[in-house]
């Protein structure tokens, strides 16, 4: 609602280009009225650039463009899933640096560059893939990626009682616990939240669809959720949290998972 609606005072702006995933090819942007946008890092991947010599602006505007084989072949694998996850949630437009900026277009460069923190915060909500870079994909849709390893200890601690671990975490700031606090022995996990780029893209979204360590997040101005904590509402009335990831999200749920208070 109102509350997460420009939570930031920021303008809304038009991206120039966006991904039309209906229709598999960029289209302007001027005139759409809501729109994903993609947070991640491409890694050592460069794939598919729009504006270099492979990849005109002009061949990706054609209509099923993005799915002929020679362009989907360079498309990184983070970006791929992100589009088919648009069109799970019920949308169909998606904001990616990499296909929606025109590398040739300097000038076009220089304004999507400077705009860049009002693009993520006029997006309707952005896919933050915080696991790994762009080749490592996004995975746990169902039809589309492969299947995710989920592991979770339950422990039953008395009658109607049972005690559950969850993924410690701390999306305040963009601040996830460190190595110090003896949460994060892998610095890959971390990466995401240590660049420049990404901080600004996560603090100016409004709502945001994670994908940390496995699992899937939602934060918003007016609630945190994640998916492995459901709120028993008769016997822990007071506990803030809900799960909200089910099928309509389009991610394959682990058998551990399921009905898990």
């Amino acid at each position: 609602g109102d509350a997460c609606a420009n939570p930031v005072g920021i303008l809304p702006v038009s991206p120039q280009w966006l991904i039309d995933t209906q229709e598999a090819c960029i289209v302007p942007g001027e005139g759409v009225p809501e729109y994903i946008a993609l947070s991640y890092r491409w890694g050592a991947s460069r794939g598919l650039q729009v504006g270099t010599e492979k990849f005109s602006n002009e061949m990706l505007q054609k209509p099923g463009a993005l799915k002929e084989a020679h362009i989907a072949q360079f498309i990184p694998p983070t970006i791929a899933h992100a589009i088919q996850l648009v069109q799970s949630i019920g949308e169909r437009y998606l904001w990616v640096d990499a296909i929606c900026i025109d590398q040739s277009d300097k000038a076009q460069l220089h304004r999507e560059l400077g705009m860049m923190g009002a693009i993520y915060a006029s997006a309707k909500i952005t896919i933050v893939a915080a696991d790994g870079d762009a080749t490592e994909g996004i995975r746990g849709l169902k039809g589309v990626s492969a299947p995710r390893n989920l592991q979770q200890s339950i422990l039953n601690l008395f009658e109607n009682l049972r005690i559950v671990q969850t993924v410690a975490y701390n999306f305040q700031n963009t601040r996830v616990l460190t190595e110090k606090e003896g949460h994060l022995d892998n610095d890959e996990e971390a990466k995401y939240f240590r660049r420049g780029w990404t901080h600004q893209e996560f603090n100016l979204s409004k709502r945001r669809l994670i994908i940390y360590s496995g699992r899937v997040f939602w934060k918003c101005s007016c609630a945190d959720h994640f998916e492995d904590l459901i709120r028993e509402t008769t016997i822990l009335p007071d506990f803030p949290y809900q799960t909200i990831f089910r099928s309509e999200f389009g991610f394959q749920t682990s058998p551990l998972l399921k009905g898990t208070p």
